[in-house]
């Protein structure tokens, strides 16, 4: 992490089981890729908390799972259901993060950036007080009624990072000129038998979200650069690696057309079986 990193939040993820380590390391690194101001500290004797102007998020390990608490008063939609509990919680709600799971990174870091525009509103209470929405301040979940289009997104981009996105996107077609464009959890996205892959333009990157099966067959190459199972964060300093993301792409592909393929004949075998 290039983050200030609270030494107590190491120690209270070292004491963990490896598994639960990992998810904790994901999320963490997904909250302070979010937004640079994202501090983390430590609060009810050993809980981990994540803060911008008030509480965004905190962690909590079960005998089974990972418990993220996300504070929101509820205010944050959930068009992917990553909420498992707390739903009718006036303060907060939960995501249970099991064994094996994996976590939705762009629907993820829509919600968090999402809480964070929020607290800058002045908090959820305020917000749910006055019967206002929750206003941009380059919240990505904002952006899912705001943009119609990855040409309205880029519109809305300092011109140096607008640049930087516009040769991600060229990137992209190469590898996939068959993708459709689209705009998912308020991120630009590419989609050819299912979403591709995602891009952002946050605060100090880009973030890529390649899936975690796009990270994990690259994982060598992306050691470069920091991020988690589901994203990868460009530095504005450095120039994209095109030829790399080129390649992912083309894996995606591949992989969506294998995973299509796949589901097609377990249809029609289902179709074939009255029995099934």
């Amino acid at each position: 992490m290039s983050r200030t990193a609270d030494p107590r939040v190491d120690a209270y993820i070292a004491a963990l089981p490896a598994w639960q380590q990992a998810i904790c390391r994901e999320v963490r690194a997904l909250l302070h890729a979010a937004d640079p101001d994202v501090t983390e500290t430590i609060k009810r004797t050993d809980r981990p908390y994540f803060v911008v102007q008030g509480n965004i998020a905190a962690l909590q390990a079960a005998t089974d799972h990972v418990n993220v608490f996300l504070y929101d008063g509820g205010l944050t939609p959930d068009p992917e259901g990553l909420i498992t509990g707390g739903h009718g919680n006036a303060t907060g709600r939960t995501i249970a993060v099991r064994q094996g799971d994996t976590l939705n990174a762009p629907a993820f870091t829509a919600m968090v950036t999402h809480i964070i525009a929020t607290n800058r509103a002045g908090g959820w209470r305020r917000v749910k007080g006055t019967g206002t929405a929750t206003p941009g301040r380059g919240d990505a979940m904002d952006r899912t009624t705001r943009w119609a289009s990855i040409d309205a997104y880029l519109a809305g981009v300092p011109p140096d990072r607008r640049a930087v996105l516009e040769q991600l996107r060229a990137a992209i077609h190469a590898a996939a000129p068959e993708a459709e464009e689209t705009i998912s959890y308020g991120m630009p996205a590419f989609a050819q038998n299912g979403t591709l892959v995602y891009f952002a333009a946050l605060k100090d990157h880009i973030g890529f979200y390649p899936t975690a099966g796009g990270i994990a067959a690259f994982r060598e190459e992306l050691a470069a650069y920091e991020g988690t199972k589901g994203a990868v964060r460009f530095p504005l300093d450095r120039p994209l690696p095109l030829d790399l993301i080129g390649r992912i792409v083309r894996f995606r592909v591949e992989e969506n057309r294998r995973q299509a393929a796949d589901k097609a004949r377990t249809s029609r075998a289902r179709a074939q079986d009255p029995g099934s």
